[in-house]
């Protein structure tokens, strides 16, 4: 049995005000409408299934996420994620607050793994990940991802 070196959690359910539901539900519904006028069925189709999926994503992804580091892998929450299949990690500041830690992955499909911290755990965790792998200092949120943390998507 491997010792357990560290251990977290988070909330992962994003806190959305009413007003960016409104506003989503009436470009969607809009989109549909002028795409049924113009005749352009298979458009209002797309919309039907996007907001399906982002409905059933929403309500079936847990709201706490389990986060815990030992000598041989990261689990988060049911996920386990070994050392060898993680190249590097980064600790990304908002202000000069930490508040995410970066996994960069090997794997093909998954490059990133984003993991909220506070302020109070990032040095243990910082400590603790560079006895198993390196931490790159250059990465930093896109332009992309700064607009989905403002806009709260």
């Amino acid at each position: 049995m491997t010792e357990t070196l560290y251990s977290w959690s988070f909330d992962w359910k994003r806190q959305r005000w009413n007003l960016w539901y409104i506003i989503i539900i009436s470009i969607a519904v809009w989109l549909i409408i002028w795409w049924f006028i113009n005749k352009i069925y298979w458009l209002s189709f797309v919309i039907m299934i996007l907001a399906w999926l982002m409905y059933f994503i929403e309500n079936n992804s847990p709201d706490k996420i389990n986060v815990v580091i030992n000598e041989l892998w990261i689990q988060v929450w049911t996920t386990f994620y070994d050392f060898w299949d993680i190249s590097s990690f980064t600790i990304i500041y908002d202000k000069s607050t930490p508040y995410m830690l970066r996994l960069n992955l090997t794997k093909k499909g998954l490059k990133h793994l984003d993991l909220y911290i506070t302020p109070d755990n990032a040095s243990q965790i910082k400590n603790i990940l560079l006895n198993f792998t390196q931490e790159n200092w250059k990465q930093d949120l896109s332009f992309i991802e700064k607009m989905t943390r403002l806009l709260k998507l």
